[in-house]
C-alpha cells in the first residue's frame, strides 16, 4: 500500500545516446520519491513521538489510578483489620457475658430452690405452731373446765 503511493517509474530504457528526456524523468521521479519518502518519514517520527506521549501519559494515568486504588485498598484493609479486632473484642466479651448469665441462671435455680425449701420449712412451722396454738386453748379450755368443776366442788363441800 505504501509503494502504491509513490509515483511510478517510467522507462528506463536508453535507445538513443542523445536520448535527454528519460534521465530527467527518471532522476525527476526519483526526487519525488525521496520527497516522499523523508515526508513519509517525517510524519512517522511525528507518530512515533505522538504515540510515545500518548504511551506516557497512559502510563501515567494508571500509575497514578494505580496509586489511588493501592491507598483505597489499604484504607479499607486498616478498617477491616479494626473492624475484625472490634468483632474480636465484641465475640469475647459476648463469651464472657454468656459465662456470667450462665453463673446468674444457676445461682438463680439454687436460690428457687432455697426458697422452695424455706417455703416449705416455713409452712411446716406454721402448721406445728398452730397444733401448738390449737393443743395449748385444747389444753387452757380443759385447764378451765377442770379448774370450774374443782371450783365447784368447793363450793358443794364448803
Amino acid at each position: 500500500m505504501l509503494l502504491q503511493s509513490f509515483p511510478p517509474l517510467p522507462s528506463c530504457e536508453l535507445l538513443d545516446v542523445n536520448d535527454d528526456q528519460t534521465l530527467p524523468k527518471l532522476i525527476e521521479v526519483l526526487e519525488k520519491r525521496h520527497r516522499l519518502r523523508q515526508m513519509l518519514s517525517e510524519e512517522f517520527a511525528k507518530n512515533v513521538l505522538t504515540f510515545k506521549t500518548m504511551l506516557q501519559e497512559f502510563d501515567s494515568s494508571v500509575v497514578s489510578k494505580e496509586n489511588y486504588i493501592q491507598g483505597k485498598l489499604s484504607e479499607k484493609e486498616k478498617i477491616i483489620a479494626g473492624q475484625k479486632m472490634e468483632l474480636e473484642r465484641l465475640e469475647k466479651k459476648t463469651k464472657t457475658l454468656e459465662y456470667k448469665i450462665e453463673i446468674l441462671e444457676k445461682t438463680a435455680t439454687i436460690y428457687e430452690e432455697d426458697k422452695r425449701n424455706l417455703q416449705q420449712e416455713l409452712e411446716s412451722k406454721s402448721q406445728k405452731l398452730q397444733r401448738q396454738a390449737s393443743d395449748k386453748r385444747r389444753l387452757e379450755a380443759r385447764l378451765q373446765g377442770m379448774v370450774a368443776e374443782t371450783t365447784m366442788k368447793w363450793e358443794k363441800e364448803c
